[in-house]
């Protein structure tokens, strides 16, 4: 793993009927951007709630996570949040959005979770029973890695955070030629 490169990591809704996707890039220097594209938060509350979307940065293992920053609406449904980290954030390899009562913001989400990093299947369906989308949009990443050189990927290595090879390897697939 390279500290010398962001890591983009790819967003998508966390259950069906979200209508929302977003990117989060994770700089050598610790800074973390977060751009989504999300309807109003009061679409996923109750009447008179009021709510605004944070993000949460999540470990490799899924164990610890921490709020990355609140996301502000910057027009037209999209939302940013941006965050800059004292400590080195190169193994958090994934991202939550949810919907937070400004009141009750916490380290961890306690609203809905609308959008989740993209995850290979088996790392954490139990949240949601994702069905063909994540499976499709899995099989054409792994057809574009397949497709180039074989990165070495032994399977006792592989559990250890296939997003975040994942993510390396999209930043190597470049759609446009180098200049």
């Amino acid at each position: 793993y390279n500290q010398g490169q962001a890591r983009q990591l790819i967003l998508q809704a966390a259950q069906q009927g979200i209508i929302g996707n977003g990117v989060a890039t994770i700089s050598p220097d610790n800074s973390f951007l977060l751009i989504a594209n999300l309807p109003a938060p009061q679409t996923f509350l109750g009447q008179g709630q009021t709510g605004m979307y944070a993000s949460y940065l999540v470990d490799d293992k899924g164990k610890t996570g921490f709020l990355a920053g609140v996301l502000r609406s910057v027009g037209n449904g999209v939302y940013r949040a941006h965050f800059h980290s004292q400590v080195p954030l190169h193994h958090y390899s994934r991202v939550v959005v949810s919907v937070e009562n400004p009141a009750q913001l916490g380290q961890a989400p306690n609203g809905p979770i609308i959008l989740k990093v993209k995850e290979p299947m088996g790392m954490m369906t139990f949240l949601t029973p994702m069905k063909n989308t994540a499976t499709t949009v899995w099989g054409k990443i792994s057809g574009l890695i397949n497709g180039r050189k074989k990165p070495a990927i032994n399977p006792e290595a592989a559990p250890i955070s296939p997003e975040l090879l994942q993510s390396l390897n999209q930043m190597d697939v470049d759609p446009e030629p180098k200049k």
